[in-house]
């Protein structure tokens, strides 16, 4: 049985990013369903609003710990 779940993801706005947290979704086995971008507070962040589902046999706390080694990669906010 597949999970659908949604995490929002602070990160640095800058060139890439975003290609670079889903290049690592799609390569750990996570399907992006949809994704959202807002900006943050500030211009230097945006907010991604990422759909995503996964197989249960992904680790979540493997793909969730890969994510935070991104390169501008700054915090998950409400996981569910």
């Amino acid at each position: 049985k597949t999970a659908t779940r949604l995490i929002v993801a602070r990160v640095q706005n800058r060139p890439g990013i975003i290609t670079d947290v889903t290049n690592y979704l799609s390569i750990n086995g996570v399907k992006l369903k949809s994704l959202n971008v807002k900006s943050g507070e500030e211009d230097s962040f945006l907010e991604l609003e990422l759909f995503v589902k996964y197989n249960p046999e992904v680790d979540n706390m493997e793909v969730i710990s890969g994510l935070h080694s991104i390169e501008g990669f700054l915090s998950l906010e409400n996981v569910k």
